[in-house]
């Protein structure tokens, strides 16, 4: 690649003052590459940016450290610097890793998807564990429960971990988020308990779940029908970057403050994102548990707030007076 001749420049100290103590690694040596020689380069390959070895190489206007969507961007190429340079000696042309435009048959609002093309080389995640120890009032319904005469509402709190499989060349640190699950209230549910679900489906930034669609809360579909109507063109879903496990259970970004209708919340939508799209569909496995006495506390609420089915997954096996 004639683009890469060139020496390019250094990333500007404020970027890496942002970006090294996030990734935990030096990008000193990284070298950005602009101009219309980077710009042709990128199109040639379908790219807004893409990385090989220590140089990234952008597309016109694409280099755009003073907005999110460009620090976005570049902390998406970081990561390609981050995973190549493990790869290199044993890889003399490293993979081009690239982060596509949106194109005619995209659905999801996101300006870019990582297409996941080497399940050998790339980084995928293999298990999402999902385990539930606390439970906490569910102040996102506590309001709409009180209107409606019930028991103050209850959910699950506690941590996701996502592992990466070791069978990719390249293998990330384990993802550790808080989460939080569904609700007691009447009409809302508990999460169920799976063990080592495959994950059915993926669906991306602006989706919006059937209810909120039936209420008329998505007022800027992107088609009239098919799954564009299922989503916002300004990216405001009800469940961004949902990974379904079981039926119309998914995990997707949501408040933590919040019970989810048996789905699982995640707050950080960076973080939810990048799971998205290194989760596999049909591979990928979902596991979800609780303590004992955090099912207890919420099996026994639920059968206090009149729930005529309260001891189906996940109370299936709860005992309360």
């Amino acid at each position: 690649m004639r683009t890469l001749e060139s020496p390019g420049q250094p990333l500007e100290p404020a970027v890496r003052e942002q970006m090294e103590p996030r990734f935990g690694y030096d990008f000193s040596q990284v070298r950005v590459h602009l101009g219309s020689q980077a710009e042709r380069s990128a199109r040639e390959v379908d790219a807004d940016a893409y990385a090989v070895g220590r140089d990234l190489v952008f597309g016109a206007g694409r280099y755009a450290p003073d907005t999110s969507a460009g620090k976005h961007l570049i902390a998406h190429e970081l990561t390609h610097v981050i995973q190549q340079s493990g790869t290199a000696g044993a890889d003399r042309h490293p993979t081009l890793a690239r982060y596509r435009s949106k194109g005619k048959d995209t659905i999801a609002f996101d300006a870019a998807n990582e297409t996941l093309t080497d399940p050998k080389k790339q980084p995928w995640v293999e298990t999402i564990t999902i385990h539930f120890d606390k439970a906490v009032v569910d102040d996102g319904h506590k309001a709409a429960a009180k209107a409606a005469g019930q028991l103050e509402p209850r959910m699950p709190t506690g941590t996701l971990t996502a592992k990466y499989s070791a069978k990719s060349s390249t293998v990330p640190a384990d993802v550790v988020l808080p989460i939080s699950g569904g609700s007691t209230m009447l009409g809302v549910g508990l999460t169920d308990r799976v063990k080592a679900s495959k994950v059915t489906r993926l669906e991306g930034l602006g989706y919006m779940d059937s209810e909120n669609v039936r209420l008329g809360n998505l007022i800027d579909p992107v088609a009239k029908s098919g799954k564009g109507a299922r989503y916002s063109k300004s990216g405001a879903g009800s469940m961004n970057y949902a990974i379904f496990f079981k039926g119309i259970q998914a995990i997707h970004e949501g408040l933590l403050n919040t019970g989810s209708h048996a789905c699982v919340h995640v707050g950080s939508q960076s973080s939810i994102r990048d799971i998205n799209y290194h989760t596999r569909i049909g591979v990928t496995t979902v596991t979800v548990s609780y303590d004992s006495s955090v099912l207890a506390d919420l099996c026994c609420h639920r059968k206090k707030t009149g729930n005529a089915s309260w001891n189906t997954n996940p109370c299936n096996s709860t005992k309360c007076p």
